[in-house]
Parts: C-alpha cells; structure tokens; sequence
C-alpha cells in the first residue's frame, strides 16, 4: 500500500496527471510487480542443480522465447569480460530459470503497455532515489528530488523525439 501512495503521490502531484488515472496506473504497476514475485522461483528449488540448469542452444533459446535476442544479449554480456567469445546460435548454454521466462513472457504479453512503461519508468525512477543525499529520501523532498531526476533522465533519453521530449517536460 505505501509504494501504491508513493507512486500515486509522484504521479499526481508532481506530474499534474489526473488523480483517477494516477491512482489506477499506480495500481497497475503494483499489481504487474506482485505478478512478477510470483515468477521467482524458491531457494528450495533452486538446490538441485541438476534438476534446475538445462541445456540448449541460442537457437533454441531464441525460438522458445523470440521476445529477446538472446545472441545480442550474451554477446554484449560476454564482451564485459575483455575476452573474445564468438558466440553463435549453435552455442549450447545452461539457462536455470525457463519456468521464469516462461511466466515473465506470458505475463508481459497479457499486460497492456501503458503498465509496462510505467513499471519500466517506476522502476529506473527508484534505483535512482538510490543515490539522493540522504536528507531527501526523507518523504518531503523526495518528490522534488525525482522530477529532477526524471527531467535528466527526458532530457538524456536517446530514444525519444525532440516533440516528444518537450511534451513530457511540460508535463513535469
């Protein structure tokens, strides 16, 4: 319930968006990360290596879940090490979380996308309240402290068109 407050706080009054919608994107979001836990799979579970970690390759991971370019994504994962892996689709890799990725995938394509950016926004807005000097984590100046830090994050944005830059800005 507080995080429900929180984001509907953030939402309406610092974002002028509409008390009625706020609150139920809020609510959204909330419940889609209530969802999400739902996916994680217990400890207890994850002891048995055996029975946990499967194997297959890229290609296969691609075509059980073609959501995510799995040979980009290892790639730039491997490239972090400073060696040189030539990853192919012919690669063959341990996943240990496919109950995961099968439930993460059919829950975000049952979830609308205006919820998904929100959680996506909610969630970038939260890891950087991380790194606010402690005086304004406390609940009076947070907000403050996140539409700062949402107007840079706009203002940085690669992805977004100058139009839409500009709109969003005005909003905040």
């Amino acid at each position: 319930m507080e995080k429900l407050q929180s984001m509907y706080m953030y939402t309406h009054l610092r974002l002028g968006a509409d008390p009625i919608t706020a609150f139920q994107d809020a609510k959204d979001v909330v419940d889609f990360e209530i969802k999400l836990a739902k996916a994680i799979v217990p400890r207890k579970e994850q002891t048995d290596k055996v029975k946990v970690f499967q194997k297959m390759t890229v290609a296969d991971l691609t075509d059980r879940f073609p959501q995510l370019d799995w040979l980009s994504f290892l790639r730039n994962q491997f490239s972090r090490t400073g060696e040189d892996y030539n990853i192919t689709m012919d690669e063959v890799v341990a996943i240990d979380a496919l109950k995961y990725y099968d439930y993460l995938f059919s829950l975000v394509n049952k979830t609308p996308t205006r919820t998904l950016l929100n959680y996506g926004m909610w969630r970038h807005v939260v890891f950087l309240s991380q790194f606010l000097a402690p005086d304004f984590r406390q609940v009076e100046n947070i907000t403050e402290s996140l539409l700062t830090a949402f107007k840079k994050m706009i203002k940085d944005a690669r992805w977004l068109s100058q139009a839409t830059k500009t709109v969003a800005l005005r909003k905040g």
